[in-house]
């Protein structure tokens, strides 16, 4: 892992509209490629969010996110091929 803050420093919240409300922590962790950097974040229920930071324009992060209800473990291992979207536009319920 690298110096400064590390993805188990940090938890997500996903909560839409009505009374749905997951609570996602730290999971996985991916940092070794100078493009794209990942990480994994789980529920207790088995949904998914894995973040995508686009370091691919200097002097900008772009993040972006994938989401699942289930398959966790085999989205982690294709994490490179997944369609990554605002965080806006996710649904893991």
């Amino acid at each position: 892992m690298s110096m400064g803050p590390s993805i188990y420093d940090f938890n997500f919240i996903f909560h839409k509209h009505g009374g749905n409300r997951i609570d996602f922590e730290p999971s996985d962790e991916d940092t070794a490629d100078a493009t794209y950097k990942y990480y994994g974040y789980l529920s207790s229920q088995g949904a998914w969010l894995i973040m995508r930071f686009d370091l691919t324009t200097p002097n900008i992060v772009l993040y972006r996110y994938a989401a699942g209800k289930t398959g966790y473990a085999a989205n982690w291992a294709g994490r490179a091929g997944l369609s990554y979207s605002l965080f806006s536009d996710i649904n893991p319920l």
